[in-house]
C-alpha cells in the first residue's frame, strides 16, 4: 500500500503537479513507494483524492515553515476524515487505511486485511473489534466493501427508524454509505437525519408509508425507490396515500432514476407537477411499476397525462409502464405503444397470475 506523507526531500526531484524541480530539502508531499512527489503548493491540484488528510499541515509549512511531527504521523481532524471517506476510490482508502493506523484505530487493520484479501484474518479481527466497529448496530443490518460499510437495512416502526440512524451517524466506519434501504413509516424528521447522517448516498429505498420528502436533501444520490406494500402488510384499515409532493421540492441534484411503486395510483396532480418540474427534466430512468393490474401505481387516466407529455417524456433513456388491461381506445393504444417502445419502454403482458412476459426492446 501506497505511504503517502510531506517530508523535506532528501536528494532533488521534479514535481508531477509543475513539473519543476524539487530542491534538496524542501518540503515535498508523495510517496516514495511509487515516486510520485509534488511541491507543497501543487500536491492539492495534483493528488486531489489522496492530499486532504493533510491539506491541514501543508498550510502550517507553507505560512510559517513549521517542521511536521516526528515521524511525519499526524492525527487526522474530523473534519478531515470526513473529507476523506466522501473522495471514492482505491488510492483515498489506501491514505485513510495507512492514517488510521497510524492512530492505532483497529478500522485502518480492517481495510488493510480486506483490501489485501487476507479474509480469515480479517474475520478474526473484526470479531476481537465488532463493537468499536459497529458500535451497537447489527452486523445483519449492514454490508461491508473492503473493510468499509456500505450498505444500511434497517425495519421498524418511526422511531426505531430514527435510533438507528442516530447509531449509524455516530459511526465512522459507515462515513462512505453508498446505499440505504428503510421499511416502516417514515416522515420528514427521518428524512432529514437521512440528509444529516448519510450524505454520500447514492441510492435509497423506501418500503412503506413515506411523507416530508421536502426534507430530503442528498447531493449525490442517483437512485431512488418507493414502494408502498398492500394494505395487510402496512396494519393498517385504511392504506394512506403516499405524500408524493414534497419530492419535487427535495434538494436530488444528481438523481437520475426515480421508480414508484403503490398501492394506489399516483394523485393526478402530482403527475402534472412531475411532469413540469426540474426533477424530471434531470431524470434518465422513470418507473411507474405496478404491482399488478389491481394495484395500478399509474391508472388510465395517468397514463393519458403521459401520452398528452410526451415532448417532456422524450429526453428519457428508460421508462416502465404496463399497458396491459388498460380501457385505452384504439388510438390510445396505438400512440403509446408507438411512444413508450421507443423510450425503450417494456411492454408487460400478463397471461395468469403465475406467469409473465417482459418484451424489451
Amino acid at each position: 500500500m501506497a505511504e503517502w506523507r510531506i517530508e523535506q526531500a532528501s536528494r532533488a526531484a521534479t514535481c508531477l503537479g509543475c513539473f519543476k524541480a524539487i530542491p534538496r530539502d524542501a518540503w515535498r508531499f508523495g510517496t516514495p513507494a511509487k515516486t510520485r512527489w509534488f511541491h507543497l503548493h501543487c500536491a492539492a491540484e495534483g493528488a486531489p483524492k489522496v492530499f486532504p488528510p493533510f491539506a491541514a499541515q501543508a498550510e502550517v509549512l507553507l505560512a510559517k515553515g513549521a517542521a511536521p511531527k516526528p515521524g511525519g504521523a499526524r492525527e487526522l481532524t474530523r473534519r478531515e476524515l470526513e473529507s476523506l471517506l466522501q473522495v471514492p476510490g482505491d488510492d483515498a482508502l489506501d491514505v485513510l487505511c495507512d492514517a488510521l493506523q497510524e492512530q492505532g484505530d483497529p478500522w485502518g487493520e480492517l481495510i488493510r486485511l480486506r483490501i489485501e484479501g487476507d479474509d480469515d484474518a480479517a474475520n478474526t479481527h473484526f470479531r476481537r473489534h465488532v463493537k468499536s466497529l459497529l458500535g451497537g448496530i447489527g452486523a445483519g443490518e449492514v454490508m461491508w466493501r473492503n473493510g468499509v460499510m456500505v450498505d444500511a437495512y434497517f425495519t421498524g416502526k418511526t422511531a426505531h427508524l430514527a435510533e438507528r440512524l442516530e447509531r449509524l451517524g455516530a459511526l465512522r466506519t459507515a462515513g462512505r454509505l453508498e446505499y440505504l434501504q428503510l421499511e416502516g413509516v417514515v416522515d420528514g424528521a427521518v428524512f432529514a437525519l437521512i440528509s444529516k447522517v448519510a450524505p454520500t448516498l447514492q441510492r435509497l429505498t423506501l418500503v412503506g408509508h413515506a411523507s416530508g420528502f421536502e426534507k430530503l436533501a442528498l447531493p449525490r444520490l442517483e437512485t431512488l425507490s418507493l414502494g408502498v406494500p398492500s394494505l395487510a402488510s402496512l396494519k393498517v384499515k385504511a392504506g394512506p396515500a403516499p405524500q408524493l409532493e414534497g419530492l419535487l421540492t427535495a434538494k436530488l441534484p444528481s438523481l437520475k432514476n426515480l421508480r414508484l411503486t403503490t398501492h394506489r395510483p399516483v394523485p393526478l396532480t402530482f403527475l402534472d407537477s412531475l411532469l413540469a418540474s426540474t426533477l424530471l427534466r434531470g431524470l434518465e430512468w422513470l418507473d411507474f411499476d405496478d404491482a399488478s393490474t389491481l394495484m395500478r401505481t399509474l391508472d388510465d387516466e395517468g397514463l393519458r397525462r403521459l401520452l398528452a407529455s410526451k415532448a417532456a417524456l422524450a429526453h428519457l433513456d428508460s421508462m416502465w409502464v404496463e399497458r396491459s388491461g388498460r380501457a385505452l381506445t384504439a388510438a390510445e393504444a396505438k400512440t403509446a405503444e408507438s411512444f413508450f417502445e421507443k423510450r425503450g419502454a417494456r411492454a408487460l403482458a400478463r397471461l395468469n397470475d403465475d406467469e409473465w412476459i417482459y418484451d424489451d426492446e
